[in-house]
């Protein structure tokens, strides 16, 4: 007899119940070999290695889905050493010229304003990822020149604007904080902060909602924007965005508190907003709008949540359980003996029901990748 996707959902989360009280995290070389697994599966998937020219990699493209894949592989080659992964990040930058990627999707922008777009800014992550773990003598300033061209640029003409909606925070913040650690110029923090203050508070876009600890994806007064309905990869976005804001700023830098306060809260928040078998749905506070769970933004949250136990911001005894019942959650619901990660939204910009074991995409397994590689931090066994 053969199961429906629904049904088998429904099966899969059954069991994920049975197991979620006795949860607890599995030695890191397992966590690290499931999230090698899941990236594995997709870069095969995916036709990474260009099957006509052997041991050449070929990225499909460099925007947002594809470039949130790679923020996963280099967490997670920092935490393996896996040299397939170095070449998988270093072919990503020749292939792309260490250049932003030039999608235009906003209309309203000329071809050349298109780097102004964070969805097309994150690609440089890996680029400044590749060159700040290179040993000080192979380094190659063009791996990062180009960005800090394009930085340079937003900053003398004091942009704030292009970051309307919460995904943007990952996409861009996630470049900025790095470029700060790498060069020390105070002037990339500074231009995060401005954009960050904009975006989250009432002077601006105001995604924060002070009462219920969460952030909407698209300013509360646009229109068609509903009213209390917080998206799951949303906030997971948002959480990713704080992770690397705190992460890769100076204790001394100014506004660095101030993320940390956001960070408490949302996590505080998140916690509560958990289902029992471990995973969260895609609409936070109407889990009944879709009760199946769901993959991107429990991904994100359980690298946020575990990656602030390790950094000692969150408290292990509260947080560990959460986590515990989050990573069961991803690897006997998400993850599949194959390798692929399902029950992912799809693209989007608010909660949806279009979830199921098959739907996977490039930035879902790089969240389950970020999710793998804090959840090893924290799990039993060598580092």
């Amino acid at each position: 007899m053969r199961l429906t996707a629904a049904a088998a959902a429904a099966l899969l989360v059954a069991l994920a119940l049975a197991r979620a009280s006795a949860a607890a995290l599995p030695p890191r070389q397992k966590v690290l070999a499931d999230g090698l697994k899941a990236v594995r599966y997709y870069a095969d998937l995916a036709g990474v290695t260009n099957s006509s020219q052997p041991g050449r990699l070929h990225h499909p493209e460099c925007g947002w889905e594809y470039a949130t894949f790679m923020t996963g592989v280099a967490r997670l080659r920092r935490e393996t050493g896996d040299p397939g992964l170095r070449r998988m990040l270093q072919s990503f930058g020749d292939q792309y010229g260490w250049q932003m990627c030039p999608l235009n999707s906003y209309p309203y922008l000329n071809p050349g304003e298109s780097f102004l777009n964070p969805d097309n800014q994150l690609c440089a992550a890996t680029y400044i990822e590749v060159y700040d773990s290179s040993p000080l003598r192979s380094r190659n300033d063009s791996w990062i020149e180009w960005t800090r061209r394009q930085y340079d640029s937003e900053i003398q003409a004091g942009h704030r604007t292009y970051w309307s909606w919460v995904d943007a925070l990952y996409m861009s913040m996630n470049v900025l904080a790095r470029l700060g650690e790498v060069t020390g110029e105070q002037a990339y923090y500074d231009h995060m902060w401005r954009n960050f203050e904009y975006g989250v508070g009432p002077e601006g876009y105001n995604f924060w909602d002070e009462e219920e600890s969460l952030f909407y994806r698209d300013p509360p007064s646009q229109p068609g924007t509903p009213p209390g309905v917080f998206w799951s990869r949303g906030n997971g976005w948002a959480l990713g965005a704080l992770v690397a804001a705190i992460e890769h700023s100076p204790a001394d830098e100014p506004h660095r508190g101030v993320y940390v306060d956001y960070f408490k809260n949302q996590t505080a928040r998140l916690a509560k907003l958990q289902g029992a078998d471990g995973c969260w749905r895609s609409s936070l506070t109407r889990a009944d709008f879709n009760p199946l769970p769901e993959t991107t933004g429990t991904a994100l949250f359980t690298y946020g949540m575990a990656w602030g136990i390790k950094a000692g911001l969150l408290d292990d005894n509260t947080f560990r359980p959460v986590v515990e019942k989050a990573w069961e959650c991803l690897t006997t619901v998400s993850l599949q003996p194959s390798g692929r990660v399902g029950n992912c939204q799809p693209v989007g910009a608010a909660p949806g029901r279009n979830i199921g074991p098959e739907s996977t995409s490039s930035f879902c397994v790089g969240q389950f990748a970020l999710a793998a590689s804090a959840v090893s931090k924290i799990a039993p066994g060598r580092r």
